[in-house]
């Protein structure tokens, strides 16, 4: 993620408030394109970064949900 954080906003870190949707939709399709992740491996990291955000919201260190709305499926292999 930091790979992404860096070319994208030319940034090293990020404070989780300031992570909306588009950045999860940006971080996928980063995985995607740049590191030709498949379907699965994208989703499990797309699974465990929302675990992140989840304990975040649970701790309320942020009170929206940045994926809202963002859905990701496992594909049959």
């Amino acid at each position: 993620m930091l790979e992404f954080i860096k070319k994208k906003y030319n940034i090293t870190d990020i404070p989780l408030r300031e992570i909306k949707h588009q950045f999860i939709v940006d971080l996928e399709f980063f995985l995607r394109t740049e590191y030709k992740y498949s379907q699965n491996t994208t989703h499990k990291c797309m699974k465990l970064f929302k675990q992140v955000i989840n304990k975040a919201i649970r701790a309320r260190l942020i009170f929206v949900d940045p994926f809202n709305g963002y859905k990701t499926s496992v594909q049959r292999v």
